[in-house]
């Protein structure tokens, strides 16, 4: 990044990984602007994408996390990484739309911020792409490499989890339709990309792990063997036939947090968990959490939207409430219950 210098540190767009928390920012004053803000958006006015990102950077390292930021910081980590950075900018997306939305503000003006400045970050990291596809420049002689397939293919199975949590989140956003265009050219770049050489895809997972191994804390590698754990244990594996959503594991990760915190007597952690869980059992949506139980059920209700709209505005009517009574009581009896005209009483 060209002004990276500018900070105090060197940029980082993985920031938004991290689930935001504290109290939203409030409304700025008309009469007293924050100037902070300002600056990010005339960099964005000008064109000064680098000047923007940067900060945006800074004011989430000062916990200013307001929604207006989020889209200058993560198109900033495009151009400091380019495709690479698609798993830490979808991971940062789910992110925002679910654990650190209640963080963001000014409350009142949250969601048109958010889904502004999401809009206009799906829609130029479209546009950036399909200029360098048609020009061949030299971002797209590298994104043409063989190890760009691995960190896209981890983009894209965040996919389904970002489309279900958008409308959750923003319920009248204009997110949607430029996020599968995102997904959509990612998909056929991957499918146009050749297999990754076994030996990288070794060498990028080790690095992976080295670097999740230095974040790690240390404070406790002294500890006795017979000591509390430290971390929490990793979800368990999935029931058979429904995948592990990402909502779904973190929720499971924040409950054995909550029992290793407990465990080890500290309950000013314990009860911000518990806090947070409860929240979430309150606002839960199985879509969110549980999107491949849907799946089909959308499928087919989109598919056949304009068959079943009208018995969707019938269920008054006598019959739609006599099959409505019988599924509920049985469900065998009301799946083998013909739909032919009933057979008329003799008298």
């Amino acid at each position: 990044m060209a002004d990276a210098s500018a900070t105090q540190v060197p940029f980082d767009g993985t920031l938004l990984e991290r689930a935001l928390s504290g109290e939203p920012p409030q409304d700025t004053s008309p009469d007293e602007p924050d100037a902070r803000l300002d600056a990010v958006t005339d960099a964005i006015s000008s064109g000064d994408y680098d000047r923007a990102a940067c900060g945006a950077e800074a004011l989430l390292r000062a916990g200013v996390n307001d929604a207006r930021i989020i889209g200058p910081y993560l198109f900033g980590a495009f151009r400091e990484r380019g495709l690479v950075a698609m798993p830490s900018l979808f991971r940062s997306l789910q992110q925002v739309l679910t654990t650190s939305f209640p963080a963001l503000g000014p409350v009142s003006k949250r969601d048109v911020f958010l889904d502004t400045g999401l809009r206009w970050l799906l829609r130029t990291l479209n546009k950036h792409l399909t200029y360098s596809e048609q020009k061949k420049d030299a971002a797209w002689q590298r994104w043409c490499e063989a190890d760009i397939r691995p960190p896209l293919e981890a983009a894209l199975a965040l996919t389904d989890a970002i489309l279900t949590a958008l409308p959750v989140a923003l319920p009248k956003n204009g997110c949607e339709e430029p996020f599968r265009n995102l997904a959509n050219w990612l998909k056929r770049h991957v499918d146009s990309l050749p297999a990754a050489p076994a030996a990288a895809a070794a060498a990028q997972t080790a690095d992976l792990t080295a670097a999740s191994n230095e974040d790690a804390p240390r404070a406790g590698q002294d500890a006795k063997r017979d000591a509390p754990p430290t971390r929490a244990a990793p979800p368990p594996p999935p029931a058979p036939g429904i995948p592990l959503s990402p909502a779904l594991e973190l929720l499971l990760r924040k409950l054995d947090a909550f029992s290793v915190l407990l465990a080890r007597g500290e309950m000013t952690k314990a009860g911000v968990v518990a806090a947070d869980v409860l929240t979430t059992v309150e606002r839960f949506d199985p879509r969110l959490y549980l999107p491949t139980l849907f799946t089909r059920f959308y499928a087919g209700l989109s598919t056949h939207a304009r068959g079943l709209e009208p018995f969707l505005h019938n269920s008054d009517a006598l019959p739609m409430r006599a099959l409505e009574q019988l599924y509920r009581v049985d469900l065998d009896a009301f799946l083998a219950q013909s739909e032919g005209e009933p057979e008329e009483e003799e008298d």
